[in-house]
């Protein structure tokens, strides 16, 4: 495997574990970044006709019947990566920060999100140059390290 095209539907996980692991390639599929950009497009439509969309004209959970106004849609963005960007603990390790990106890009590669592809790229990107982002053991909106213990689950 030299080069991975993910489209967000055929990624398995030894692809995912190869991929990591022979440091290879990884892009967009072209099919992928075509349905991304329709679901940008459609999120920009109902962005323009004033559409309420959950989290973009909206608040959160029990705020989601707050309505955002239009001139403060982008400030409701930054806040919710500065709001999503706390941790606290150890550093995952580097190949799994790193599989983290790459699941992360394969995810949202589906085009359900209305994410512009060029922050898929981006990941990738960050992903094909090997940077470790710093991504805490334990994180806020209930994540957890996948290396740290969980309870048996029985029926």
């Amino acid at each position: 495997m030299s080069e991975l095209f993910l489209d967000g539907n055929s990624l398995t996980i030894e692809s995912a574990f190869l991929a990591e692991k022979n440091r290879v390639r990884v892009s967009l599929s072209d099919h992928a970044i075509k349905r991304m950009q329709r679901s940008r497009d459609q999120v920009e439509k109902w962005l323009a006709s004033d559409e309420v969309i959950y989290g973009v004209t909206t608040g959160f959970g029990e705020f989601a019947n707050v309505r955002i106004p239009h001139e403060k849609i982008k400030e409701l963005q930054v806040n919710l990566i500065r709001s999503h960007s706390a941790g606290t603990g150890d550093p995952l390790p580097a190949d799994i920060a790193r599989l983290i990106i790459l699941l992360r890009a394969n995810a949202l590669a589906k085009g359900y999100s209305g994410v512009r592809p060029k922050v898929v790229q981006q990941l990738l990107k960050i992903f094909n140059l090997n940077l470790i982002p710093f991504i805490p053991e334990k994180g806020s909106v209930g994540s957890r390290s996948p290396l740290e213990p969980t309870e048996p689950f029985s029926i």
